[in-house]
């Protein structure tokens, strides 16, 4: 127990002198923060005149709001002040990041029209660790080809692209990207639109008694050059200059040519596209806007020719 001779406060006048409730002002002194100058034979705390302005400036940090830990090292000394105020600058980031993103999460359920349950789910989404996340896309996308006869190369450099290299902490943007990117590929159908495209691609037009992949690729890549330069030109899609472009590369596939001409238009989901987009927001990638517009420019001339 220690006592003094000086003249002490009741935790009650201390209380009156402070606006501090008593029962604060006992957690404080347990804590140590503003431990009592006296403690009585009857065991009554008494505080002295010190304590008036040690207590208000507890109450002033806490208002700021630092921690009880980080207080009580200022108040001893052992944390400089300005060691101390970048702490709470870091703790009030860390503060606001977490009520932008739950404000994010709320606008998404919004316009998800999904208000009970999607705020809970995108938290949990966002938690996941950069292995999790990338073991999901990869789960949801392999079941769009499971049981067709994929390249094995070539799906695992596909596969690479598309859910390798997932960071492990994402900003704002990233965190939205995600999101709508989980959502979209757990969707069923996602599964399905990827089960359309591949099934006739891989077991009648390539491999097989169809074309090499290497002749694809190179056939592909060179319309899509042809395409860009068109596109730079100003030429239309639905003009003479455009059905010719479509023309050619029909040609280029061989027999195959229409039936791989109407495949593209039937099996096209603009989710596809919106895949690669997002996936570069999250893994912090550039985006080939151009190539995007290109496939469009291409599936706009391809019905235009078809229709003719």
């Amino acid at each position: 127990m220690h006592t003094t001779s000086r003249a002490t406060l009741s935790i009650g006048d201390l209380s009156r002198r402070t606006g501090v409730p008593v029962k604060t002002i006992r957690f404080y002194s347990d804590q140590g923060i503003v431990p009592p100058a006296e403690v009585t034979d009857a065991g009554y705390r008494r505080y002295a005149e010190d304590d008036v302005v040690r207590l208000e400036t507890v109450r002033t940090l806490r208002a700021a709001g630092f921690d009880i830990a980080t207080i009580r090292e200022m108040l001893d000394r052992t944390l400089a002040p300005v060691e101390a105020m970048r702490l709470q600058v870091e703790t009030l980031a860390v503060q606001e990041r977490t009520l932008r993103r739950q404000r994010l999460m709320l606008e998404r359920a919004i316009e998800r029209g999904d208000v009970p349950g999607y705020p809970e789910r995108g938290r949990a989404l966002a938690l996941l660790s950069a292995a999790e996340r990338s073991a999901f896309l990869r789960h949801r996308i392999a079941s769009g080809v499971e049981g067709v006869d994929v390249d094995a190369s070539w799906w695992n450099g596909f596969m690479a692209a598309a859910v390798e290299g997932i960071p492990e902490e994402v900003d704002d943007d990233q965190l939205v990207a995600w999101t709508e990117l989980a959502d979209m590929i757990d969707d069923a159908s996602f599964a399905e639109a990827i089960r359309r495209t591949a099934e006739s691609f891989w077991e009648r037009f390539v491999g097989n008694d169809g074309m090499s992949l290497d002749v694809w690729q190179e056939r592909q890549q060179a319309l899509i050059e042809c395409v860009r330069e068109a596109m730079r030109a100003g030429v239309e899609p639905g003009s003479r200059a455009g059905a010719a472009i479509i023309d050619d590369w029909r040609d280029s596939l061989g027999p195959a040519g229409d039936e791989i001409l109407a495949h593209m238009i039937e099996t096209h989901d603009p989710r596809l596209a919106r895949y690669w987009k997002l996936i570069a927001i999250v893994k912090r990638l550039p985006y080939d806007r151009e190539l995007d517009a290109a496939w469009t420019w291409i599936l706009i001339a391809a019905r235009r020719f078809t229709d003719r």
